[in-house]
């Protein structure tokens, strides 16, 4: 069942805050947004109420950024737009689809992993859980 799902990813937050010369350390909202929107019943979230749970989390954290990702904006663009103009990610706060095994759903299919074996029918959009244990896409 495709659940609604905020995760803090202290992994992405490391790397996002490798630039020694950052001025600023910000928190880090990545919203996803899926075409066509996710939400198969009246429990599920919209892309919509994504998009509200992004601007709660932001204003309760302080100096947020809000960083959309998309079929066609992929979730290193939203990483890269964080770091612009010497900001760092001080946390990072990952609002989407998931499910049970810890998986994301993302917006987008990923890239074959890293080993080249062949990925599964229908689990072409899967970050983390069981399903991905071999690459971040």
């Amino acid at each position: 069942m495709i659940g609604f799902r905020i995760a803090a990813l202290s992994l992405l937050s490391f790397f996002v805050a490798w630039p020694a010369r950052a001025d600023k350390e910000i928190n880090c909202v990545v919203v996803m947004q899926y075409t066509p929107d996710l939400a198969g019943s009246e429990d599920q979230a919209k892309n919509e109420d994504l998009l509200k749970s992004a601007d709660v989390v932001a204003a309760k954290l302080g100096d947020a950024v809000i960083e959309k990702v998309t079929s066609d904006r992929k979730l290193q663009k939203a990483l890269d737009a964080f770091t612009s103009g010497k900001r760092c990610c001080k946390t990072i706060t990952i609002l989407s689809h998931g499910l049970g095994d810890g998986a994301l759903l993302m917006p987008y299919d990923l890239p074959k992993s890293g080993t080249g074996a062949p990925i599964e029918s229908g689990k072409e959009n899967r970050l983390g859980g069981s399903v991905r244990k071999d690459r971040l896409g």
